[in-house]
């Protein structure tokens, strides 16, 4: 079920109607219904294997907690729960990219590598719930985490709708607490996770749903293009893959926040970053701070050698661009921010003196400027189809500068209202970065609230595009 999609108001309305209705012990039973119902919209099958994967990792974590002191039979716990989880994320995801890597591979050494094959559809959300719970059983095993022995609340926790699809990937020791202690909604906490949900409709509708009819024409003949539209279409994208997944985001954090949940805010204006490094401290927070966690620091961290610091960094970073996508479009996005971060890290320690010399203002400005079209020459990568599709996008930059913008089913008048969208956004959340949107949305000055209320309401109407487009990130 999409956000976006007719149904999901009244699905919202008859959802929050049965959680007030239900006793207090009883209101996580309703959410993780309501969850299995949102999930089986798509594909009822899958939904066992959400269920089946979940309830393994709850009766491994109540093994992890009766085993302590038991170190060899933890492990073995551990091992089984992480092996059923990435033996799934592999199998349904990744194998069919294994299979025609090796296949290239024997094809190159003239030997016949052939991998039997594997027709299956990517089940939604699977990235990212695989993720949540494999960090449930990681924080019993490492004693930062008691094990949950109420199986609702934990399939509540796994399956919450508002988050299963694409994050925020939660850490049960954040999520649980507020599943045992659930209490009707509130006026001020339906208000304040309407306004968000609201805020997240705008971004998606009247700037991300509008600027991927320019984006995915351009991109399906990059080789037909000129340079001016190629690049014109690789700047709407940064901008597209931001409002579209941090869309997700604020309406996910404001649907919790009606059921009294807190979801962590998962973007803090990335391109407002003036270094790969920061970018990664804003941008999808809730995975960057996963890998940091669960990958980075068991390998080590910051605390080797430069050298085995570095490959720890591209480690991290490769296998990122994996999680994103089984393509080595995603695996060389992951290894340009990692080789950035390296460079970053390097220089930070041996910054050239006349870097150093240059007005404070200037060299932010500048590294800022570098930072940003760092992140879109990636992301060309990230859009592409394949390897072939990012080379002609780079290959047509050069030529056709001067040519006009304008394409079928994308005006002028379009293109000045993605600019003024993505103005706007970007100056509301510049305003608000450290109290967050729904502070100026809901507690400001009163002329000022209701101008914006307005203006968002007529965005909408008015300016946005209905066509129930999937989220980006559903694909992950």
């Amino acid at each position: 079920m999409l956000f976006n999609s007719l149904v999901f108001p009244l699905f919202f309305v008859l959802t929050l109607g049965g959680f007030c209705l239900a006793p207090q012990r009883l209101r996580p039973l309703v959410l993780f219904l309501a969850s299995c119902v949102f999930y089986a919209w798509w594909r009822v099958d899958y939904l066992a294997l959400l269920l089946g994967t979940s309830l393994l990792d709850w009766g491994v974590g109540l093994g992890l907690g009766r085993l302590r002191g038991r170190p060899v039979a933890r492990r073995a716990l551990l091992a089984t729960s992480l092996s059923a989880n990435l033996g799934v994320l592999f199998a349904f995801k990744y194998y069919a990219f294994a299979s025609a890597t090796l296949a290239g591979v024997g094809d190159w050494l003239g030997v016949p590598l052939r991998l039997p094959l594997l027709d299956v559809l990517l089940p939604v959300g699977i990235s990212f719930y695989t993720f949540q719970s494999m960090s449930y059983t990681i924080d019993i095993f490492r004693g930062q985490l008691e094990p949950e022995r109420n199986v609702v609340r934990f399939l509540a926790y796994i399956s919450f709708f508002p988050q299963l699809v694409a994050g925020p990937i939660e850490r049960a020791g954040r999520i649980l607490p507020q599943f045992a202690a659930m209490t009707v909604p509130t006026y001020r906490r339906l208000v304040d996770g309407g306004l968000l949900v609201l805020w997240g409709f705008f971004k998606k509708l009247v700037v991300a749903d509008r600027v991927a009819i320019y984006v995915d024409q351009v991109y399906a003949d990059p080789a037909g293009q000129p340079g001016s539209r190629l690049l014109l279409a690789s700047y709407l994208f940064a901008f597209q893959v931001l409002c579209d997944f941090s869309a997700y985001s604020d309406i996910a954090r404001g649907t919790a926040r009606c059921f009294g949940v807190q979801l962590m805010v998962n973007f803090r204006r990335p391109y407002a970053a003036a270094s790969v490094g920061e970018f990664w401290r804003r941008w999808h927070i809730s995975l960057s701070t996963w890998f940091r966690d669960y990958l980075y620091i068991p390998l080590g961290g910051n605390r080797v050698p430069p050298l085995r610091g570095a490959l720890n960094i591209m480690v991290v970073f490769v296998v990122s661009g994996l999680w994103h996508g089984a393509a080595w479009t995603f695996v060389i996005w992951g290894a340009i921010h990692g080789g950035v971060l390296v460079v970053e890290r390097v220089a930070g320690q041996r910054a050239p003196a006349l870097w150093l010399r240059l007005p404070g203002a200037l060299r932010v400005a500048l590294r800022w400027a570098l930072t940003f079209h760092l992140v879109v020459v990636a992301w060309v990568f990230f859009r592409a189809a394949d390897l072939a599709q990012a080379w002609a996008v780079f290959a047509g930059l050069g030529h056709g500068l001067g040519a006009a913008l304008e394409i079928p089913g994308f005006s002028r008048t379009d293109l000045v209202i993605s600019l003024l969208g993505i103005a706007a956004i970007e100056l509301i959340e510049w305003r608000h970065e450290h109290g967050g949107i729904q502070v100026l949305l809901a507690r400001g000055p009163r002329p000022l609230r209701w101008s914006l209320y307005a203006g968002l309401v007529v965005g909408m109407v008015f300016c946005g595009v209905f066509s129930a487009r999937q989220f980006i990130y559903f694909q992950f």
